[in-house]
Order: C-alpha cells, then structure tokens, then sequence
C-alpha cells in the first residue's frame, strides 16, 4: 500500500477537514500546487476568498467547499460523506486536520480534537474498506509532538491529541482487514493564532503562551512544506514530527503488546 513519489497528490481526490486554518491553508496551497484533480474542503470556517485562491492557483485542480463542524453527530459526517462520494465517486485520501487549544473547554477540546477525527474515520470507512468490496484509502490524521510528550500546563488539549495518535497507529495496524492505510501528522510549535494566546487547564500557568513562544518555532508555511512531503511519503504506520522546518520518522518504543 506504500506508494511513494508525486502520484500520491497528482490526479487524487482529496478531503481535507480543516482545510483553511492557519497550518490547513498553507498545506491546502501546497496541495494544489501538486495538482489532485479535486481536493474538497470541509470546515467550520466559510472563507469565499480562500476557495476562490485555491481554485485559481492550478487549472488541473477543482476546488470545493462543504462547511462541515467535526462535533455533529457521526450521522451526519455518513450524510455529508454520502453527498462527497455521490459526486467524486472515488476519494483517494482523507486528511483530518480540525483542532482547538483551550483547556478551559474540556468537552469541546476532546469533541474536536478527538471524537471528530474519529467520527469522520468512521463515516468513510464503508465507502473504503475492502470488507465491503472498497478500494481502500489514506487516511493522514493531524496530531501534535504534544501526543508524545506533554505540555503539561494544557494536559487536556495534551490527552486529546494522544488520543487522536493511538488511534491512528491502530488504524494502520487494521490495514490487512480494512485495506486503508493511515499515518499520523505531529507538528511541533507552530506560529499560528492558536498558540498566540490560549487557556492552560484551572489557569495553572497563565503565561503558558509567552513561555511556549520564548523557544524556537516554525512558520505554517514550513510546516506545509513538511507535510505535503510527508503525503507524498504515504506510508502506512508513520510517526510523522515536523519540527523547526524539519520532517522525521519517529520510532515508537514498544512497551507492552496484546500478543493478538
């Protein structure tokens, strides 16, 4: 199911959750500048201008947009997922990029961060999964470097993204039975409105931000950079870290197995 090289953008369908945010919209430029033949937008966020760029950059490329909140219920992600599939047919890669750093919004932080990505996973797999006679699919979860080791001022927005990766490394390990592939995205500290100023867990550290900011960061478009190589990795199982303009493999060290 590895497939590496251009191929893996080139002429694909692609859903991108989140595709407009401040890492989604670079990495969305990125992707069209590779040439899929559509790549649909689903996000919270209704920016006429943002699809209206996108859909200028590349003649090769047909831009959509869907607004689409990641908290609805999972049978409305089967909706929505439905309509997509009815019109492309066919979907090549799903990537799910939706996020919020707040810990003072518990249920929303593991809504978003968490149950989300796992709601709209669940809404393509019947469209996909090879039980069903599917062709397979990729599936590219944005994480954080925050799932390996914690900031533990937000330990909230911490657990949820922790959550999101050991979901995704099962997803890759289901890849015999279902057919579709996954790996995880996981940036490191990036310049973005979400971590100019955000809530620590009961205001444990109320400059949690400054702090964060007082060491190096990356830009979103380095970032981008980083994660449409990492696209084009397309390798089923990845840890990806992309840190400081950087992209890297991470080794997972295994401390205990099921032994099923």
């Amino acid at each position: 199911m590895d497939s590496g090289g251009k191929d893996a953008i080139a002429g694909k369908n692609i859903i991108f959750v989140a595709g407009l945010g401040c890492i989604g919209m670079d990495t969305s430029r990125e992707i069209v500048k590779n040439g899929p033949k559509n790549l649909v937008i689903l996000d919270r966020l209704d920016k006429p201008e943002a699809i209206e760029e996108l859909g200028a950059m590349n003649p090769k490329t047909k831009v959509t947009f869907y607004p689409y909140d990641v908290t609805v219920p999972l049978k409305e992600s089967e909706k929505l997922m439905k309509k997509i599939f009815g019109k492309l047919k066919t979907v090549d890669l799903l990537i799910n990029g939706a996020g919020i750093l707040d810990d003072h919004e518990i249920e929303r932080t593991i809504a978003v961060n968490f149950t989300g990505t796992v709601n709209t996973t669940t809404a393509i797999m019947p469209f996909w999964d090879k039980r069903k006679g599917g062709p397979g699919g990729v599936i590219a979860n944005i994480c954080s470097v925050t799932g390996f080791n914690s900031i533990y001022q937000v330990p909230v927005y911490c657990a949820s993204k922790a959550a999101a990766l050991s979901f995704t490394m099962s997803l890759a390990r289901l890849t015999p039975i279902t057919g579709v592939t996954a790996y995880s995205i996981n940036p490191g500290i990036t310049k973005t409105t979400l971590v100019n100023k955000f809530n620590s867990w009961l205001d444990v550290e109320p400059c949690v931000a400054q702090l964060l900011l007082a060491h190096p960061t990356q830009t979103t478009k380095q970032c981008a950079k980083s994660f449409v190589k990492a696209i084009k990795e397309n390798k089923n199982g990845a840890i990806w870290k992309l840190d400081l303009g950087r992209l890297d493999a991470i080794k997972w060290t295994k401390h205990w197995d099921s032994h099923i």
